[in-house]
């Protein structure tokens, strides 16, 4: 053979196998879009479509919704996914958990069957809104104000398998408020519950809105009979709260992809608790000699307190390297907001304002940055076609975490290198 059809020889083999190559590379491409498909018709599919303002849980509803499921997940397990990389994988993994965590929802967990705080918690939100309302922001107001009643009404048929924890927290929920107050529209007396945020719209209704006190009186109307009927049919709410161990192992084997079962948690919170406990003692015992914490005596004292140590926790992340700061980040602290409002309670702060009033670094970086408001702005600028939809608390709690404790350690090396 000449060295010419050598050449030719080798090229045409170079060719093929480049072929393959792109052959494979393009399958790949295919077989991913067709995951990436899949999944946001899951995702469309995961939010049923209300008629008349709500959403239909019969069990003939869920039934069909299963059977929608199954199609889903006969559509996965047709993926070719073994020549895939490692990021593809990931994202097929992390579809396979959001698929089976649906699946734990609607065969387990049913919540709008088992859980009265599945109805409670969304009815806050519409007393949240601001008045006057216009134009579009009127009108989703006045819907969701006449869809109350309705939807309450198909709850209590719904709600066939009750746990009398739920049915209780349900009912306190209704009445009180949760002492937290994250997120809610600040208040100098915090409105008792569900009721008395919507006592607080009525009151704010009369005066700017006068059209909407019908709607609101209707709607307040028909949660005090929500919480009534619960109160009547509490003695009859027996089902279990859990769901069993052996249902509780395979979802965090198949949902949360942990190496531990119910019995490794209950040991790993455990030494947790008892690990926090002696890492507490010692640092009293290390700081021994110094004051103890006290109270800020007005809201601007608070405040002052919120804006040093804000610009604190920005200097010390950009400075000491230890993360970087993108500049879409709000500058302004009050912009990047905070957990606990200045509160004056009889009695005193509660347990959350106790910690947060004397210090509110462990919480700014567990909560605002660079913990879950700084990860959900930057999450928010993701692009990917699954991973920005795709958030576990297991992940955001688990790094949340280790913020307050990684910032005494590194934050006290600084400062003993920089005396």
């Amino acid at each position: 053979m000449n060295v010419f059809a050598r050449r030719v020889r080798g090229c045409t083999a170079a060719l093929f196998a480049s072929a393959l190559l792109l052959s494979s590379v393009a399958a790949q491409s295919s077989e991913y879009q067709e995951l990436v498909t899949l999944f946001d018709q899951f995702r469309a599919y995961k939010q049923p479509q209300p008629v008349n303002g709500v959403v239909d849980y019969s069990a003939q509803a869920v039934a069909q919704r299963q059977q929608q499921l199954r199609d889903f997940q006969g559509r996965f397990k047709q993926l070719q996914v073994d020549d895939w990389d490692r990021a593809k994988k990931v994202d097929y993994l992390a579809v396979r958990a959001q698929l089976d965590q649906h699946d734990f929802v609607l065969a387990v967990s049913r919540p709008w069957a088992r859980d009265p705080g599945f109805y409670v918690d969304p009815l806050m939100q519409i007393a949240f809104t601001e008045l006057p309302a216009k134009g579009d922001e009127l009108k989703k107001l006045r819907d969701s104000l006449r869809t109350v009643p309705r939807g309450l009404a198909a709850a209590q048929r719904n709600l066939a398998e009750v746990a009398g924890d739920y049915a209780d927290f349900a009912m306190h929920n209704l009445k009180h408020s949760d002492g937290v107050n994250l997120r809610h529209p600040y208040r100098e007396v915090p409105p008792p519950g569900v009721l008395g945020w919507y006592d607080d719209m009525l009151t704010r209704a009369k005066s700017k809105q006068p059209a909407l006190v019908k709607d609101i009186t209707a709607a307040k109307a028909a949660v005090q009979s929500f919480h009534d009927w619960l109160a009547s049919n509490r003695s009859s709410m027996t089902a279990e709260a859990g769901v069993g161990k052996e249902l509780f192992d395979w979802y965090m084997r198949s949902v949360k992809f942990m190496p531990y079962n119910g019995d490794d948690v209950l040991t790993l919170a455990q030494r947790e608790l008892e690990r926090n406990l002696a890492f507490y003692a010692l640092e009293r015992h290390r700081n021994r000699d110094l004051p103890e914490l006290t109270f800020p005596k007005t809201r601007e004292e608070y405040h002052d307190r919120m804006a040093k140590m804000d610009a604190e926790v920005r200097e010390f992340l950009v400075k000491d390297g230890f993360m970087t700061v993108p500049d879409y980040i709000p500058t302004d602290w009050q912009e990047m907001g905070f957990n606990a409002l200045w509160l004056v309670r009889d009695g005193g702060p509660n347990f959350w304002e106790s910690v947060l009033y004397r210090d509110p670094n462990p919480d700014h970086w567990h909560a605002v940055i660079p913990g879950h408001r700084f990860d959900g702005m930057v999450a928010q600028k993701s692009t990917h076609p699954i991973r920005r939809y795709v958030s576990d608390p297991g992940r955001s709690e688990g790094w949340a975490l280790y913020l307050e404790e990684a910032y005494m350690e590194i934050g006290r090396a600084s400062c003993r290198e920089r005396v």
